[in-house]
């Protein structure tokens, strides 16, 4: 075992060493630096996979010192991170937004500085207790680690590349973007969230596996500028991009942080919290810890999501193809429920404009209610046609079941329903106004519905206007008696 110990010894003499660095107080203003963190988490990093090639996660003895090896681990990666961030904030140019994002990251670093404080000494104690040796440690000279304060910028003289055909990939990322969305749908609610629900709130609403595939998408968007739009013309004619492109960048970074602080908490605290000695291996009070991850992480990525949406509807509007369609309506029952939500999501999905006109008059389609609306515009337009068309024959004096069977058979009215009770509807009326209200009651009831083929125009993003026209072509996702079909596979976006 002595032999073990030596080798062991051997490979963590740096480790060693940077964590007595680390508890000198004198040190502070070098422990906070990108480099010496990423010494630190490298030299953890080695040495948590050295111990697990060992074994160290089953022995009584080793595993407390493998724990806090992954507590310098992350708290290191974490610290580098958020250093990063504070340091790019100002060029991430970020839509200014009224909160405490600056004063909270200060508090957050002062945190994270003492939680890698308190790992690096619990660290120390337990390697004395497992009888690693500090023989070879050396001393450490701080300026290695100190910032370096270049007085020159060098001269900007790339030639920019040019992109031909800019917009495809520009309308690509921002429609990527704001697909997002629907992901950070799980954050929207943290404002609401008491502190006393944080334990809770990880892993059953928020957990590592849900952050780290909406991770994945982020840094996608990343890898996607970077190749296609970084270092372009357009880049440099179009402000907006790189103001675009620091709203990704920040957000990754805030979610790799509260994914790397998600990970710990599923991992090595929910599991550990009754333990003896994780609670003097804990470098930071759980109620702090989730509070970073939930108030600090969370809560400023999503708000900065919030505050980059509409950047990016302005940047698909500007580079959007327009166009113009006409197509028909739903045929079973018009703009109701499910053609309603589909065609809003067809244009939210996109995030390019779209205007509809129903009869000259603009609508809004990319809310569902909005559709409503259209719909009782539509209705009113049938219930006319009707009328004319049955005071125009002379239709007007026969019983209202014989009125609509008669209509049904000249392929004027479909019938859902033979019930054609009407709840008191139109005993005082006049005739003309009972017929009137009756019909209208049937309509709104989903019992009949009147046929013609009334056609509507959207105008705007080209992308959502074929899609729409093939969405029409295709029931509007029902047949004529409202029963659900299948989508086309073009629109695969429905199913996620």
């Amino acid at each position: 075992m002595s032999d073990f110990k030596d080798v062991i010894s051997t490979h963590c003499v740096r480790l060693y060493g940077l964590c007595l660095f680390t508890i000198n107080p004198d040190y502070k203003k070098y422990v906070l630096n990108r480099r010496f963190l990423g010494r630190l988490n490298m030299e953890a990093t080695w040495m948590e996979e050295t111990l697990d090639s060992v074994g160290a996660r089953n022995s009584e003895e080793w595993f407390p010192f493998r724990e806090g090896v992954s507590a310098i681990k992350l708290f290191s990666t974490v610290t580098y991170d958020v250093l990063h961030v504070s340091n790019s904030f100002v060029n991430y140019q970020l839509i200014k937004s009224d909160n405490n994002f600056e004063s909270d990251i200060l508090r957050v670093k002062e945190d994270l500085y003492d939680a890698i404080v308190k790992a690096s000494s619990y660290l120390v104690k337990r390697a004395k207790k497992c009888g690693i040796h500090s023989k070879g440690v050396e001393s450490i000279d701080p300026q290695e680690f100190s910032d370096i304060d270049f007085m020159v910028k060098l001269e900007r003289d790339r030639r920019l590349r040019h992109i031909d055909n800019p917009g495809k990939s520009l309308i690509y990322l921002a429609t990527e973007f704001l697909n997002l969305k629907p992901e950070l749908s799980l954050f929207h609610d943290l404002s609401n969230l008491k502190k006393a629900d944080y334990r809770n709130f990880i892993p059953e609403s928020v957990s590592e596996e849900k952050l780290r595939l909406v991770l994945v998408r982020f840094h996608n968007l990343q890898s996607l500028y970077d190749t296609y739009l970084s270092e372009s013309d357009i880049e440099s004619a179009d402000s907006r991009l790189k103001v675009l492109r620091g709203h990704i960048s920040f957000i990754f970074h805030m979610l790799k942080s509260a994914t790397d602080f998600s990970h710990y908490y599923e991992r090595h605290i929910v599991p550990r919290k009754t333990s003896i000695f994780f609670s003097s291996l804990l470098p930071i009070p759980v109620d702090r810890f989730l509070e970073i991850t939930i108030s600090f992480f969370m809560v400023y990525l999503i708000e900065y999501f919030d505050g980059a949406e509409k950047l990016c509807r302005d940047v698909i509007n500007s580079y959007a193809e327009i166009g113009e369609v006409t197509v028909s309506i739903p045929p079973y029952r018009g703009f109701h429920v499910r053609p309603s939500s589909l065609v809003s999501k067809i244009i939210n999905y996109y995030g390019g404009e779209v205007r509809m006109f129903v009869n000259n008059v603009e609508y809004d389609p990319s809310t569902p209610l909005e559709l409503f609306r259209v719909n009782e515009e539509i209705n009113a337009l049938k219930r006319k046609k009707l009328f004319e068309y049955v005071y125009s024959n002379g239709l007007e004096g026969l019983e209202l079941k014989s009125l609509i069977e008669t209509l049904a058979k000249q392929d004027l009215v479909v019938i859902y329903s033979d019930d054609f009770e009407l709840n008191g509807i139109g005993n005082n009326d006049s005739a003309q106004d009972y017929l009137k209200n009756s019909i209208s009651f049937l309509l709104a009831s989903g019992k009949i519905d009147i046929k013609m083929d009334i056609k509507v125009k959207f105008i705007g993003d080209k992308r959502s206007l074929n899609d729409i026209q093939l969405l029409s072509e295709n029931g509007y996702g029902e047949d004529k008696y409202g029963n659900n079909i299948p989508l086309p596979k073009k629109l695969f976006y429905f199913r996620r």
